[in-house]
């Protein structure tokens, strides 16, 4: 068989027999294999290497072009996957900075038990070892993506968890942990007609109630399920209403 690399030389060769006979027809010259070689010899070899360096020069322009291509188009292609394909809680999070990330991830760490205890300014500067300015700065950013709650007070500010925030930050410190979490809180779920209150589906999905609360809250958001939070303490909250498609939905995941 005959390989990529030596069809490549029999194509060139066949190329230079062509012009060889080409030239000796016009002349009305006979042509054989001798007068083929030493053509090659005192023509068409000295003339290649004549050019040889300009050659090589233009291939490698055109490879070099030709990739400066591939890299735009791939560009584009990216840019065009950002346009049409929801970003992964690793693009987002990764479109945030150092700061925002570690007050992001320190509101998630408190929201795990208590989704509701604001943390004080001066609290979330001692924690992160940061200064002020810039803790203030991160966290107003972040209020202003809806990743996390800024209140005012007569003593300065403070910051409460947002369930946007929460769902980052979870999906991003623990990937795999929370797809299957958001999975048994699913299939915990009261059927249609029941109650449950959220600290029981949270021990029997094995998630911390604070997480619970802000799955629940955006299932109620969405239409899923009621959520009746003005229970004390929170996690007394009863979940019921179920709707059927939902929990259909839920019990056709592979477990």
């Amino acid at each position: 068989m005959i390989d990529a690399h030596n069809l490549e030389l029999i194509a060139t060769g066949a190329s230079l027999a062509a012009d060889f006979m080409k030239a000796r027809l016009e002349r009305g010259e006979s042509f054989d294999t001798d007068a083929f070689q030493q053509w090659l010899q005192r023509e068409a070899f000295p003339h290649l290497l004549a050019q040889s360096d300009q050659t090589l020069r233009s291939l490698i322009s055109l490879k070099a072009s030709q990739h400066e291509r591939y890299e735009e188009l791939l560009d584009h292609v990216v840019a065009i996957r950002h346009a049409v394909v929801d970003p992964t809680p690793a693009d987002k999070w990764s479109a945030l900075s150092e700061i925002d990330r570690c007050v992001l991830k320190h509101v998630y760490e408190k929201a795990r038990e208590n989704p509701f205890q604001p943390i004080d300014s001066k609290d979330l500067e001692s924690a992160l070892i940061a200064v002020g300015a810039v803790v203030a700065s991160s966290a107003r950013y972040l209020s202003e993506r809806g990743l996390l709650k800024l209140a005012a007070g007569s003593d300065g500010w403070s910051v409460a968890p947002q369930g946007a925030g929460v769902h980052l930050a979870w999906a991003v410190a623990d990937a795999q942990g929370y797809d299957a979490a958001i999975d048994r809180l699913g299939k915990a779920l009261p059927a249609r007609g029941e109650t449950k209150r959220l600290a029981t589906l949270a021990a029997e999905a094995n998630v911390p109630a604070g997480l619970t609360y802000f799955v629940m809250g955006g299932w109620a958001d969405q239409g899923f399920l009621t959520l009746q939070d003005n229970a004390s303490p929170y996690d007394r909250a009863l979940i019921h209403n179920v709707r059927e498609t939902f929990l259909r939905s839920i019990s056709d995941r592979p477990t």
